[in-house]
């Protein structure tokens, strides 16, 4: 190799270092798979890319008459065409097809004698994949594995043409790009060693037979080969990429020294425009193995095509911990919002969603712990890694009041517990205060005694989080005279028997059963006041005050409602265009707090309901935030356990009169409780 060939690739090298980095212009190289020329990245294309390549390679040589096969001095002009297409289907998996046809045209000096041949090349398949996460984007590693099918032909000098049979290769591809603190590839290095397996043997004896326009033994290797390759490429500013490649064959059935067999330095560039659906690569390769190896220079250039076979998205993968012990979170849901893309944790938390590119909403759920929202920006066909923690939800509240007699006033030594559990709190003796923790949130039946003074069962509003005030008068207990509660409890429409419960609190508690078949019921009670409770599945349940006399029997009969499927509010107002409750609208909202915690069983969904004026899109959002409002209403002043609510907007999809007059938009403005199948009392 002559000094100026030196001198020239030398300085290709000193250039490419010395540029600046900007964004890498990616590419394909003549295999079809993400690289650059002969040396491949470790790391794939983009998931979803498609992309048609197609190269040219020229080389000239001159051969004496000694070394011709014709025993002519001759030129020789070699020329190839590769087209390969590719396909990423995964961030961790790359194919691609590729196919080579070739040409020589051999000019004969001293007899005049010309011609020329063309052939078929191999077809290969080639199959890459990373081996290190997706998430890394520093060190990479990769594998591959291909294909190749020969087509015997004896005119070729870009691969293995003088042989029949199929050709198995693999290498490793090691790739280190240099990532500044925005996540953006600078200067890249990649590596390459792999092995060719021949599968068939070469037949001399046919190679030497061939016609003009046949090759000379040193551009062709006859054996298994072992392939190496390295690169380094430097992006600058506006799509463009230069690079040098260093690459080489080695013959493994021939006896020839190393540098007798094709090494060559390939300085190039390489442009792509923004979005990166063109990309021109183009190279010259200088040999730097002795004249025996291959021709001294040959010349590539290629163009690759390529788009998104879907729509742009990337893959977002991590783990949901709980924020206070750090364990993993099982069962969590993470939903894309306004999308069906989601996904939920397996046992070790981890989890892995596809995720739209740019902005996008995730909203994350689990049992026992708080909802979360968190806004994050996805990049296109990449994977990102992001872990979430989630607090747990606060399904507590706490107590604190005086227990008193309820004839003086003065304060009682007493005891208070959640009706149903074992863990009494007991009050201070001198003044009967106490403090009762860990009550449910909702209406929770809380249970009060004291020596010598009748237990008390009352019910307490609870907000999680929240110390609610209660205090508690008890009445002694002495001999009261005793009376007699009956009455019938039956159909309202059809009159029949309803085999309900009644519960009657006061001075103490009493229940009895409905006579199935004549709906008679009777309660022995204290004279007095007491709150009547009745409760049947299917009905909505009816609570009332009765005084129970000891002179006669109490007579208190009740008319039992079906459950209705959906109930409207009346008298619930909003201000014009907005979710803000009128103060007009608080008795009508007081009454349906009362019906959920009469029927404290029930599940309903708050329904939002609007006219047809404006568009459909704006009205179900509006509808929605004014159910969402009575939602909160019903919780923060009512204290109604949120569990058993939901709502929804629904705008003008339901209309129950014409939108045509103002009176039926008005009756159209509404909302309404839908009571959830199966869950009354």
């Amino acid at each position: 190799m002559s000094t100026k060939n030196l001198f020239t690739q030398l300085t290709a090298v000193a250039l490419t270092l010395l540029l600046a980095s900007s964004a890498a212009a990616t590419g394909m190289s003549l295999d079809g798979v993400r690289g650059l020329l002969r040396v491949h990245s470790a790391d794939p294309s983009t998931q979803g890319y498609v992309a048609g390549t197609v190269y040219g390679l020229y080389s000239q040589e001159f051969y004496p008459f000694q070394v011709s096969p014709r025993g002519q001095t001759e030129k020789v002009d070699f020329g190839a065409g590769m087209i390969s297409f590719g396909y990423t289907p995964t961030p961790f998996v790359e194919l691609s097809v590729r196919a080579i046809t070739e040409a020589q045209w051999v000019d004969a000096y001293n007899v005049g004698n010309t011609g020329y041949e063309v052939g078929v090349g191999d077809v290969a398949l080639h199959v890459k994949s990373l081996l290190t996460p997706a998430t890394r984007k520093d060190w990479m590693l990769g594998a591959e594995l291909s294909l190749a099918t020969t087509t015997g032909n004896t005119s070729a000098f870009v691969g293995s043409w003088d042989r029949d049979g199929l050709d198995i290769g693999g290498r490793l591809n090691l790739t280190y790009a240099n990532v500044n603190d925005m996540g953006e590839s600078g200067m890249r290095f990649h590596a390459n060693a792999g092995y060719l397996k021949r599968t068939s043997q070469f037949d001399e004896a046919v190679w030497a037979a061939s016609a003009i326009g046949g090759t000379v033994p040193r551009s062709v290797l006859h054996g298994d080969q072992f392939q190496y390759g390295a690169a380094l490429e430097v992006p600058v500013p506006k799509g463009w990429t230069f690079f040098t490649e260093w690459s080489g064959e080695y013959d493994m059935d021939a006896s020839a020294a190393f540098g007798d067999n094709p090494m060559r330095v390939t300085p190039g560039f390489r442009w792509a425009n923004t979005g990166g659906s063109f990309v021109w690569t183009t190279g010259y390769e200088l040999s730097v193995a002795s004249d025996e190896a291959s021709p001294p220079w040959q010349w590539i250039s290629g163009l690759s095509f390529g788009g998104y076979a879907s729509p742009v998205s990337g893959s977002l993968l991590g783990v949901v911990r709980d924020a206070d012990t750090g364990e993993v979170i099982e069962g969590a849901k993470i939903q894309v919002r306004n999308s069906e893309m989601g996904t939920e944790t397996d046992a070790s938390g981890h989890f892995r969603s596809s995720v739209p590119a740019g902005y996008a909403v995730l909203e994350l759920s689990a049992d026992g712990y708080n909802p979360k929202t968190r806004v994050i920006e996805m990049p296109g066909h990449d994977t990102v890694e992001f872990d979430f923690t989630m607090t747990k939800r606060n399904i507590y509240g706490s107590l604190r009041g005086r227990i008193r007699d309820a004839e003086t006033g003065k304060p009682l030594f007493a005891r208070v517990r959640v009706a149903g559990t074992d863990e009494w709190v007991e009050t201070d003796p001198e003044n009967g205060s106490y403090f009762l923790e860990q009550v449910p949130e909702g209406t929770t039946e809380i249970e009060f005694e004291a020596s010598k003074y009748h237990t008390k069962m009352n019910r307490a509003k609870v907000v999680a989080g929240d110390i609610m005030a209660f205090d508690q008068s008890l009445e002694k207990d002495v001999q009261v005279a005793k009376g007699v509660l009956s009455g019938y409890v039956k159909d309202a429409k059809s009159g029949k028997a309803v085999p309900a419960t009644i519960t009657a609190r006061g001075n103490g508690t009493m229940t009895a059963t409905v006579d199935p078949a004549t709906g008679l019921y009777e309660l022995p009670l204290d004279e007095g006041t007491w709150s009547v409770s009745v409760v049947k599945p299917g009905y909505i349940a009816q609570v009332e005050e009765v005084q129970v006399s000891a002179k006669g029997a109490s007579v208190r009969n009740f008319d039992l409602g079906e459950l209705p499927k959906k109930m409207t509010l009346q008298g619930v107002f909003f201000d014009s265009g907005a979710a803000t409750i009128k103060r007009e609208s608080f008795s009508a909202l007081a009454d349906a707090a009362q019906f959920l915690i009469n029927n404290d069983e029930l599940a309903v969904v708050i329904e939002g309901h609007s006219d047809s004026q404006g568009s459909e899109a704006s009205n179900v959002a509006l509808s929605q935030r004014r159910a969402d409002s009575v939602m909160k209403y019903l919780v923060v002043n009512h204290g109604l356990d949120p569990r058993r609510l939901k709502s929804k907007g629904v705008g003008p999809k339901e209309p129950v009169a014409s939108n045509a007059t103002a009176e039926g938009r008005a009756l159209n403005r509404r909302i309404e409780f839908e009571i959830l199948e199966g869950s009354a009392n």
